[in-house]
């Protein structure tokens, strides 16, 4: 498939924004400012809706609009976890399209447009994205298969085990990086949104899963391209915080789709492993009273 340099999507005489670019923030501060510098000089930047959800940073960030003055900011006080964040958001954007993009990913000016114009073309794609590549412009993690009940447990331990699309064209996926998508608006809406079950992890795993259940194709277009600077390391009050949450969304995925003894043997599990991870009796402690990310309490 052949990339479309002004990538000038079908708007069936419709006004207003076409895609809404959606990025939830936290102290990102100079990614975030290339994320929107790039994003500002898309094709057809008048159907584009840049929406940003500051999760109350303290590093001027949440701000950004100054600077930006075309973007619509969403300044939320504290940090609800990307779940409930990305919620918020879908429910605020107008875009018949979501693109969701993490601050550290910045993109090329036909990104937006041509993804948009790609899913319109072809209603049996559910989800599509552009390759990520990290800094040296090599391929980076974006894509996996789904987690049998025998996996989860390594999963909930180090995460999802991400690894970077090799082909060309458009290649089929299970699992999709939420670093940067789109899906339909009306797809997201009629899950009844990210399933706030989850916190910080997991609902997009969620949000794969049941797409790909509805019979819809995941895809990733080798001739799309975006740069990613890669996740920052967090700081050390959120090690704890961060570890349980991802082991109890990977409890709470089991209890979903594997049943209820599933879901309680991993918790056990977890909870027990917790004591051995980096995040210690802290990472125990929020497990055992089954504390996600979610907004109960600020981290910097």
């Amino acid at each position: 498939m052949e990339e479309s340099s002004s990538a000038q999507p079908q708007t069936d005489g419709l006004e207003g924004p076409l895609v809404t670019a959606l990025i939830v923030s936290h102290n990102s501060g100079e990614a975030l400012h290339r994320c929107l510098t790039a994003l500002e000089a898309s094709h057809g930047r008048d159907r584009l809706e840049i929406l940003v959800v500051d999760q109350g940073s303290r590093d001027g960030s949440a701000n950004v609009d100054a600077e930006f003055p075309a973007i619509t900011p969403l300044r939320l006080p504290k940090h609800f976890g990307m779940t409930k964040a990305r919620n918020i958001g879908v429910r605020t954007a107008k875009g018949e399209y979501l693109l969701f993009l993490s601050p550290e990913v910045t993109v090329k000016p036909e990104t937006a447009m041509t993804l948009a114009q790609r899913m319109q073309a072809d209603p049996s794609i559910g989800l599509a994205a552009p390759m990520l590549l990290d800094s040296s412009g090599n391929p980076a993690p974006q894509m996996s298969g789904f987690p049998g009940k025998a996996d989860l447990g390594a999963w909930a331990k180090s995460g999802v085990p991400w690894r970077a699309a090799s082909g060309e064209g458009a290649i089929p996926a299970e699992c999709l990086s939420i670093r940067a998508l789109i899906v339909r608006r009306q797809t997201i809406v009629g899950m009844n949104y990210f399933d706030e079950r989850f916190g910080e992890y997991w609902s997009d795993v969620e949000m794969c899963y049941r797409v790909r259940r509805g019979g819809k194709n995941v895809l990733v277009f080798s001739d799309l391209s975006v740069r990613d600077e890669g996740r920052p390391v967090p700081s050390a009050n959120w090690i704890a915080a961060l570890e349980a949450d991802r082991r109890l969304g990977a409890v709470a995925f089991a209890g979903k789709h594997h049943g209820f003894g599933a879901q309680i043997g991993l918790y056990l599990s977890q909870l027990f492993g917790a004591l051995g991870s980096p995040g210690g009796f802290g990472a125990f402690s929020r497990m055992l009273s089954s504390q996600k990310v979610d907004g109960t309490e600020q981290f910097d």
